[in-house]
């Protein structure tokens, strides 16, 4: 396989970076059955071993996500320059694009054994917050050379067809090795869907679909704690059983036949399974918060259980999820979500019975990558965004350079920012999975164009409802926290206090769906706010709220119902249940007037004998408009419930507030 010299484009930390590609190179994969695989394959680790025998331009290589000889991607470390250049990145259209590459110390020398690895990095990984790391091992001096943290952004890691890559004569290859993920008894000829394991959660109340692929023709039977149902595997060989509904239970197993084959899962439980996905803050670990501090160092509960789904970007909806299901019994559970974490800790000790996450979430990524393309399509201020990724692409297919700015670069097909790529790789697997709702924490990715998010998150709401086939499917939104830093669009003026209204508007206006707001919970100048414990414990009461019916305690701060403007005055009223104010300990700060022309004052505020927030300013003597908590962090906003909530933001006007970026 011929490599031209071509141009690479990429992106890291959102930013455009041009790397030459590789050059004059004969690429040779090992396409045997027996190294390259069976591309459903789930990993954990892969190695290749091999030996220098010259100096003359000597790389070592594995071959990831292998499709055929003009579309595979790589991992390779070579000599440039008296250093170690490492590079991953991607043959296809019949170029060579590196999607990340560093520099190290050192260099292949002649007649030396070398190992090379990837592999999932530990649960709870003080190095890193990426989940894969690659390692370059000297066997003949027994030292490691170096370990990095990579990020799936292609994807390269987890799934696929894999093997050992030779570039030119100079190495040989002595030995290649590829590690299953969690390893299961079960025949060829009869594979469940890969989010089906020992240790499972599955959702009370609903009906219980179970799924695979068997023999084309073959009959399949699927039993659960003594009850199940029998199928015949369609001529594609997939097969689908669905058992009835069954209230929460412990230590249950399940048990699929087909002809001699069996499989057997054990130690499966009944209760509230929820999807938790969005970006940073959601993906944040345990460890990085205060939840751990929370809990005793021997706390355990194994009714907590999370399946962790793989980061993976896809061009087209997926239907392998990547992942494996653990018990929140050992200190793996650290290296979960923080928020879902506490969400399930309280909300199991809310309901007592089991709770299942299925976490699927990936820092730095915009709604847009979350919803089904053909959603995005069907909303016109997407539009420029899908022109933009179908023009990039005809580029990339006939070989030509693709050099997009930030935000625009996002729209680059091939990694994870693009548009419905993680809807694709990660929420399309899981979609038959019954879940009683999901948690979602974005929003900072899209500020520097906020307006377009008033457009794209109902159309996020609607798609995944759509997806689960599930008109009931519940939403628990947290409202974006309080920060004063100057990324994620936050250098400008109102476009963290507009995004967090349109969230506020849009929840609000959904029967199925909670606001939760992190307002008070924020730091001012991290984008990544540690106090996750308080968070996941109103998430839960939101969830029991919305899910069971009826006032529990309060999970939101005081919500607006409605404001009347009467002249120079302003009445708020606030929603029953969220504003019990009790009185003001001070005075109330944190609201603007403004009148006809648009300028903004601060407002005097009274609390009235019938609960409601009297404004009045001497700067406004015709109110025309009101807002609350306009700021990026609460500075002078200071309004809580007797629960001590922070007021949730508002404003009542609908005055165009500029992005930083057109859509």
């Amino acid at each position: 396989m011929q490599l031209v010299k071509a141009v690479s484009v990429f992106l890291i930390l959102g930013r455009c970076v041009i790397f030459p590609a590789m050059g004059q190179k004969i690429l040779k994969a090992q396409q045997l059955e027996t190294d390259v695989g069976d591309g459903h394959l789930l990993w954990d680790s892969l190695s290749v071993d091999m030996v220098v025998r010259s100096d003359n331009d000597p790389v070592i290589g594995l071959l990831l996500n292998y499709s055929d000889s003009s579309d595979f991607h790589f991992l390779t470390v070579a000599n440039r320059n008296g250093q170690l250049l490492v590079q991953l990145g991607r043959k296809q259209y019949g170029h060579t694009r590196i999607a990340e590459q560093f520099v190290k110390e050192g260099q292949l020398l002649a007649q030396h054994n070398y190992r090379l690895k990837v592999y999932r990095a530990p649960w709870v990984d003080r190095e890193h917050w990426r989940q894969w790391k690659a390692e370059l091992i000297d066997l003949s001096q027994g030292t490691r050379i170096f370990k990095e943290s990579v990020e799936n952004i292609l994807p390269f890691f987890g799934l696929g067809r894999t093997g050992p890559l030779i570039v030119g004569p100079a190495t040989e290859l002595r030995a290649f090795n590829r590690y299953p993920t969690e390893p299961r008894p079960e025949q060829a000829s009869l594979k469940p869907a890969a989010l089906f394991g020992s240790g499972m959660v599955l959702q009370r109340e609903k009906p219980i679909p179970v799924w695979g692929t068997a023999k084309p023709g073959s009959r399949v039977y699927v039993v659960l704690a003594n009850r199940g149902d029998s199928t015949l595997a369609g001529p594609d060989g997939s097969w689908r059983v669905v058992l009835p509904a069954r209230e929460a239970a412990t230590g249950l197993t399940m048990q699929i036949r087909c002809g001699t084959a069996t499989v057997e899962f054990q130690d499966i439980a009944i209760g509230e399974v929820w999807v938790a996905s969005g970006q940073s803050n959601l993906e944040m670990r345990a460890w990085q918060s205060d939840v751990v501090q929370q809990l005793d160092s021997t706390w355990k509960n194994g009714a907590i259980r999370f399946f962790m789904q793989q980061q993976w970007p896809s061009p087209q909806p997926e239907e392998t999820a990547v992942g494996k299901w653990i018990k929140a019994d050992s200190t793996d559970a650290w290296g979960c979500s923080a928020a879902a974490l506490s969400f399930a800790i309280h909300l199991n000790g809310q309901l007592g019975i089991p709770v299942g996450i299925l976490q699927a979430a990936w820092g730095g990524t915009g709604v847009e990558s979350w919803i089904p393309v053909d959603s995005l399509r069907a909303i016109p201020q997407a539009s420029a965004m899908l022109e933009r990724y179908n023009g990039y692409l005809d580029v990339q297919k006939a070989g030509g350079e693709v050099t997009a700015e930030w935000p625009w670069s996002w729209d680059v097909p091939g990694q994870n920012h693009a548009p419905a790529y993680l809807y694709n790789g990660m929420i399309h697997p899981l979609r038959s999975y019954p879940v009683r709702g999901v948690l979602w924490y974005q929003g900072e990715s899209n500020c520097h164009r906020s307006s377009q998010y008033q457009y794209l998150l109902p159309t996020f709401l609607k798609s995944w409802r759509e997806a689960w086939r599930d008109d009931s499917l519940a939403f628990i939104g947290v409202q974006l926290a309080g920060y004063d830093g100057r990324q994620s669009g936050n250098q400008v003026p109102g476009a963290w206090p507009l995004l967090r209204d349109i969230q506020r508007r849009v929840l609000d206006d959904d029967p199925r769906a909670r606001l939760v707001t992190a307002f008070d919970l924020g730091d001012s100048l991290d984008i990544h706010p540690y106090r996750k414990w308080e968070l996941g414990r109103r998430m839960s009461l939101a969830a029991v709220q919305l899910v069971q019916g009826g006032l529990s305690a309060p999970f939101s701060g005081p919500d607006v119902a409605n404001v009347k403007l009467e002249g120079k005055t302003a009445w708020v009223s606030y929603k029953k249940g969220t504003a019990d104010f009790g009185g003001p300990d001070s005075e109330i700060t944190g609201f603007e007037v403004a009148g006809d022309d648009r300028r903004f004052h601060p407002a005097r505020a009274t609390l009235t004998a019938d609960g409601r927030i009297r404004l009045t300013s001497a700067d406004v003597p015709h109110i025309a408009a009101v807002r609350y908590g306009w700021e990026n962090y609460p500075v002078r906003a200071n309004l809580k419930n007797t629960a001590g909530l922070g007021a949730i933001p508002f404003r009542t006007d609908n005055w165009e507030i500029a992005d930083q970026y057109p859509y």
